[in-house]
């Protein structure tokens, strides 16, 4: 066979098989990303839409990485600028991974400190809310499970429609308690002294405005969560949406 025939063969060959590896390569790592595990987000810096902020931007600071502490305020509009769908990773280490079965709101408020105007960022958990195959399927079985699936992704939908960019209230509430010390109430930071737990749950301007309704009541209400086991007025209005098929108690079988 003529030695230029051999060479061109050669070369052909090994172009083709260039083009292989990158293509393998290439679809590994796109099979990585679309199979993120279900319950992933990943923190970011969101564009802030607060419209106290709007209003004067070049007056504020944005504490994006918490620098500076504050506490949640209950008499100022908490601004939903992200929803985060549970688990919580900062970055790529998966060392780094917070796990919460339930969605969380990170929300920016206005505050001032020294003098300088800052925009605050915090995650704030729903109270009572939970997904209602929580206590059923472990966790880890979640992305294989086409009911977590449903609830997982129609919840996020639910929540983005009705609470992203939208403003949100914190109200404290005290329990009765014979403890004293420090407790964490869905990812805040509270007090517990006098026999009284200081707890909280959020609220939402009513539809028309006028009201504040419970977010989380809200939420069960219309058939896009679980208060799991825990008994009370959300319960029953679980089972209310459960039994007439609202929301995704119809959907997802």
């Amino acid at each position: 066979m003529n030695i230029k025939i051999i060479k061109a063969i050669c070369i052909v060959t090994s172009a083709v098989l260039i083009f292989w590896l990158i293509t393998e390569l290439n679809s590994e790592e796109n099979s990585k990303k679309t199979n993120e595990p279900l319950l992933y987000s990943f923190r970011t810096n969101p564009t802030i839409s607060n419209p106290v902020y709007l209003s004067n931007p070049q007056d504020y600071y944005i504490d994006y990485d918490n620098k500076v502490t504050s506490k949640i305020p209950e008499d100022t509009p908490l601004w939903v600028e992200e929803i985060l769908n549970g688990t919580i990773r900062d970055n790529e280490d998966e060392e780094n991974i917070l796990f919460e079965p339930t969605p969380i709101f990170r929300v920016s408020f206005p505050s001032e400190k020294s003098g300088a105007k800052i925009i605050e960022l915090e995650d704030v958990h729903i109270s009572s809310l939970e997904y209602p195959m929580y206590h059923d399927v472990p966790l880890y079985m979640w992305d294989n499970n086409s009911r977590a699936k449903c609830w997982v992704n129609g919840e996020m939908l639910f929540l983005n429609q009705n609470f992203l960019h939208k403003p949100i209230y914190l109200a404290i509430k005290k329990i009765a308690s014979s403890k004293n010390g420090f407790s964490t109430f869905n990812g805040i930071r509270t007090e517990i002294n006098a026999n009284k737990i200081i707890g909280y749950s959020l609220l939402m301007d009513s539809q028309p405005p006028g009201e504040k309704w419970d977010v989380a009541q809200y939420i069960i209400r219309n058939g896009y969560g679980s208060t799991g086991k825990y008994p009370g007025d959300l319960k029953d209005a679980e089972e209310i949406a459960s039994l007439e098929n609202r929301g995704l108690w119809g959907t997802c079988k």
